[in-house]
């Protein structure tokens, strides 16, 4: 896959619902995922060399991978809040557990790897 496909999802916050949209890379059905996910003033797009590197690596091993790459809410092809003091890590950890449901629903979880700059890494270490 040389481009991903753009999704969204809708993730209930403090002022109620809001659209996320995310980047996927690989197939749907994968039970390996790598969520990665930007700093502050970026997007999910930052990680195209990152996905398509890690996407190559699996595919050597011949083990399938989803590569998956939100927007934070008020970033990229997302949403935004309606109230600014809801940009805060709890809205984005919130965003993240209903991203990776839904994603368990379509296909299990097997192994699951986190790739968090700055603020992504701060999300991660929230949830």
């Amino acid at each position: 896959m040389s481009e991903p496909q753009l999704r969204d999802i809708l993730c209930e916050g403090p002022a109620g619902p809001h659209r996320m949209a995310w980047w996927q890379w690989g197939p749907s059905d994968a039970a390996d995922l790598v969520v990665c996910v930007h700093g502050l003033g970026r997007q999910g797009r930052d990680f195209d060399v990152l996905a398509r590197a890690l996407l190559d690596a699996a595919q050597a091993r011949g083990r399938p991978l989803r590569v998956v790459c939100p927007d934070i809410a008020g970033r990229g092809k997302s949403q935004w809040l309606a109230d600014p003091q809801h940009y805060v890590p709890p809205t984005y950890a919130g965003d993240m557990l209903t991203l990776l449901q839904s994603l368990h629903q379509e296909a299990p979880i097997g192994r699951l790897g986190w790739v968090g700059t700055s603020m992504g890494g701060l999300i991660g270490m929230v949830l």
